[in-house]
């Protein structure tokens, strides 16, 4: 009984790892991601160094798909390096959207309690979709990023800003609106 159990565990776990496959970001799902060149007209100073941008696209064995960026400036500089996370899950029913809203906030708040980081929450005031919630991070008591994590319909909409930070939900509102918009209409398109 206890071989089979195991077993049987193992092969849910290789399922799982060989559940997921890379695939490429289509132009249309660009455009619902937050990236460095959105936040120009906010503050974000263009780097004097070197940046590391990535995008990534992953496809789940239950049709399921991730869209993430990444954007980093690299070297010295007398400025804060900046840091841009935005993780997009598109996913196939709301359930696993709930459950993915709620496991990636726990997820960020054990990484920020892990670097030492405060999080004050600006705003649960959702105009998107589902669920939505705005923090301000700080450390020291120096505001130096934010988190925000939205959950519309299906999808889950996680971004993680470091050296550069909004502490108005207003302005943020902003910002996501169009992201938001551009989201629910890929997903108005896609099943």
């Amino acid at each position: 009984m206890k071989a089979s159990r195991i077993i049987l565990t193992s092969l849910v776990f290789l399922a799982f790892l060989c559940g997921c496959s890379e695939t490429t970001v289509s132009e249309e799902e660009r455009a619902v991601v937050l990236t460095a060149e959105d936040l120009l007209p906010y503050g974000l100073l263009q780097p004097s160094s070197a940046v590391d941008v990535t995008w990534g696209g992953s496809r789940w064995f239950d049709g399921s798909k991730e869209i993430e960026y990444t954007y980093t400036t690299l070297g010295e500089s007398e400025q804060m390096p900046f840091y841009l996370y935005v993780s997009v899950d598109l996913g196939r029913d709301a359930l696993d959207a709930a459950t993915m809203y709620s496991a990636t906030m726990a997820g960020f708040k054990l990484g920020s309690a892990m670097e030492s980081l405060q999080r004050v929450k600006l705003t649960e005031s959702c105009e998107y979709g589902d669920k939505c919630v705005l923090f301000l991070l700080s450390e020291n008591d120096q505001p130096l990023g934010n988190q925000f994590f939205a959950r519309v319909g299906h999808s889950v909409y996680s971004v993680h800003l470091a050296g550069l930070y909004f502490d108005e939900p207003e302005i943020w509102h902003e910002i996501m609106a169009s992201k938001m918009a551009a989201l629910r209409a890929l997903r108005s398109r896609k099943p």
